[in-house]
């Protein structure tokens, strides 16, 4: 189990050494598979069905040391925010998603737990764990409670109905008005079993509100008119970060919440949209997250020879999270 002393040295180290692109890939995914350490390690899911112990608390710590190694609690959000537009791309792209997209499965028909790997054990884990945080009070006490668990059963693998157990055990001595609450509020049966998103938890969004403004203007322009020349210029992201430019992508096609489905109905729209922002998309080629998530914006834009291109690029990529809807 590594100190914040450690955590600081490791994640310097690797940094001076890399480009800034893969320096936001190298910290989330270190991040992650050091938090294995505690979540997957030391506490283990005992079967499949259980798999978000693993997953989706390693998701949680991740968010929780990022935003302690660059001092901005805003980034656990900002990240969320993400991993939700990523956890509802994943719902949308299954073949199955009655059975796959609810939190807890059932294998008890010793189908191939392989069929029901994907983002849900990350994210929707993820995001139960951040609403059990807030229905606690914060970060503050729903620690308390995750040190509990981690030595509760250190060196044990557990199912689902353990880790409930041990929540409501912890509250109840720590807190009988936060117990209470937990036990009248908390929907288990939504949470655990029924497929589809989840109830969205209230995210910290503050980093994301630039790029939430942009995509509502550029929505805008295409269905209520407007010279996109004088709207926008090429430093409107100049400054977006990795981060950034991943959720403005996806918010442009997010037609549930900000971006539209229909972009080639705006050609003339979306050529300006390149010619202004291209020199950003080169700057990040080669990152497969924005690299995706640019061939999507293509193909809602029925840009003919991005067709080609996505062809060729999936022939590089392994990534079920990638493959599977470029496909679809």
């Amino acid at each position: 189990i590594l100190s914040p002393s450690i955590l600081h040295t490791r994640f310097n180290e690797h940094s001076t050494k890399q480009s800034s692109n893969e320096t936001t890939e190298f910290n989330s995914t270190l991040a992650h598979e050091l938090m294995h350490t505690y979540s997957g390690n030391l506490v283990t899911n005992s079967t499949w069905e259980h798999m978000w112990l693993n997953e989706g608390t390693c998701v949680l710590l991740e968010r929780k040391v990022l935003a302690y190694l660059f001092q901005d609690e805003r980034i656990r959000g900002f990240e969320s925010l993400n991993g939700w537009n990523d956890l509802q791309n994943s719902i949308d792209n299954m073949d199955n998603p009655q059975r796959f997209s609810a939190l807890v499965h059932d294998y008890s028909d010793k189908i191939n737990p392989d069929l029901g790997f994907s983002t849900v054990f990350y994210e929707k884990g993820a995001a139960l764990h951040y609403t059990l945080e807030q229905l606690v009070g914060g970060a503050e006490h729903y620690d308390q409670f995750l040190r509990h668990y981690f030595k509760k059963f250190a060196f044990q693998s557990i199912n689902t109905w353990q880790f409930l157990d041990c929540l409501y055990e912890f509250f109840y001595h720590y807190d009988k008005k936060k117990y209470t609450k937990l036990y009248k509020e908390m929907d288990w049966e939504t949470w655990l079993f029924k497929p589809g998103m989840p109830p969205k938890p209230e995210f910290d969004s503050s980093l994301c509100q630039t790029v939430y403004e942009l995509t509502t203007k550029w929505v805008k322009c295409a269905t209520t008119g407007g010279d996109p020349c004088k709207l926008f210029s090429a430093t409107d992201i100049e400054q977006f970060s990795v981060g950034q430019m991943i959720l403005f992508l996806d918010a442009l096609t997010n037609d549930k919440e900000y971006g539209l489905k229909n972009w080639f109905e705006f050609s003339d729209l979306v050529q300006v949209f390149f010619s202004l922002y291209d020199y950003k998309f080169k700057e990040l080629k080669g990152y497969a997250e924005t690299d995706f998530r640019l061939f999507k914006f293509k193909i809602h834009a029925h840009i003919e020879e991005s067709y080609k291109e996505l062809s060729a690029w999936l022939g590089t990529i392994g990534r079920m999270k990638f493959v599977r809807p470029s496909y679809v």
